[in-house]
């Protein structure tokens, strides 16, 4: 690694809804559960535990909200193999072994429940909005998938699939040329997230894992089997694979990185564009017929849709974070921060 921070998201909102891989991402770990309402202090927690951490030398996850990409899901101390984490919806959770691995941290004691429950239609009202926009959003995020998959079938008409397989077959060959012996590990991630300030992507995080980064121009979303490829050969030889997810679609992986070969391959399309230095670089239309042309006022009618519905989307989740502000400010004005820090100190 060529650093001790990396930045990734759990969750996504996708065209499935809510989508995350905090279950995937707690097994074996010692797990704290932090709960309590919004702006009770579970990002701040986190963030002053993981900036201790990343002080004193530990390698360190830091896992950002989709929803709010200021704001932390969780903190991941390698060295101890020690997770924090917000507990609350959409991502409910609960220790699976309280006590001897971990358990639930309550900075919801901080609360002034009566100075609460004054406000108590409002954060009705203001709760029952946040999950109207989140509907909103999910409803257009389902519409741009649409688009986009029309996009990828009509490009795959086009495609020599055997040609582009037989590259990526060369390409392993000669990057995974030996055997470590034993099945690599799959961390699955978001590099990327649908969020109120559009499409972001921790494109940093690419470059802490790995120094090589081998880039694949994907104008048209079309390869997924590539990648597929790649992330079985490389666990095959027995290399642990972090495998970064679309957040639209989950089910589709768009980067890998092998931090033990120090490379990562990373699609660069409409939504990610990377340019590193001294890169290779392969676009994936060398494989696609230039019959493609044929197809134009499909390809640009579905590349219209798709831009529509995601920024109706963006729209919906701006609309939800400004809701959830409010709410957090009926939150914040009824919490003791003072026996907050004090907790903090304590876990750190």
């Amino acid at each position: 690694m060529n650093g001790l921070t990396v930045r990734t998201f759990l969750s996504a909102n996708s065209a499935e809804g809510f989508f995350s891989f905090f279950d995937e991402f707690l097994k074996g770990k010692n797990t704290y559960i932090i709960k309590g309402g919004p702006g009770t202090g579970k990002s701040t927690f986190m963030k002053k535990v993981a900036s201790s951490a990343v002080s004193k030398g530990d390698v360190t996850e830091y896992v950002y909200c989709s929803s709010d990409p200021g704001s932390l899901d969780g903190v991941y101390i390698h060295g101890s193999e020690t997770v924090f984490t917000d507990g609350t919806s959409p991502h409910v959770m609960e220790p699976k072994y309280p006590g001897a691995m971990g358990g639930i941290i309550n900075v919801g004691q901080f609360l002034n429940s009566e100075k609460l429950s004054l406000s108590k239609s409002d954060i009705i009202s203001l709760s029952r909005k946040i999950s109207d926009s989140y509907s909103r959003a999910y409803r257009y995020l389902k519409a741009a998938q649409c688009a986009v998959s029309d996009l990828r079938e009509t490009a795959l008409r086009y495609l020599d699939k055997d040609e582009m397989m037989q590259y990526f077959k060369t390409v392993s060959e000669k990057r995974f040329a030996y055997k470590k012996g034993e099945k690599g590990k799959i961390f699955p991630r978001f590099l990327s997230g649908i969020t109120p300030k559009g499409f972001m992507t921790f494109k940093d995080t690419v470059y802490t894992l790995c120094s090589e980064v081998f880039v694949v121009r994907d104008k048209y979303g079309i390869g997924g089997k590539a990648f597929e490829f790649l992330k079985n050969a490389a666990i095959s030889h027995g290399f642990d694979v972090y495998e970064f997810r679309s957040p639209l679609e989950p089910c589709r992986i768009v980067h890998i990185a092998i931090p033990e070969l120090d490379i990562a391959f990373v699609t660069s399309d409409k939504f990610t564009q990377f340019e590193p230095q001294n890169a290779k670089t392969v676009n994936l239309m060398r494989f696609v017929s230039d019959d493609i042309d044929l197809e134009g006022k499909t390809c640009v009618s579905a590349s219209k849709i798709m831009k529509i519905c995601m920024n109706e989307t963006f729209e919906s989740l701006r609309s939800a974070k400004a809701l959830h502000d409010d709410l957090e400010d009926i939150y914040i004005a009824a919490m003791d921060f003072a026996g907050l820090d004090k907790l903090i100190e304590k876990y750190i």
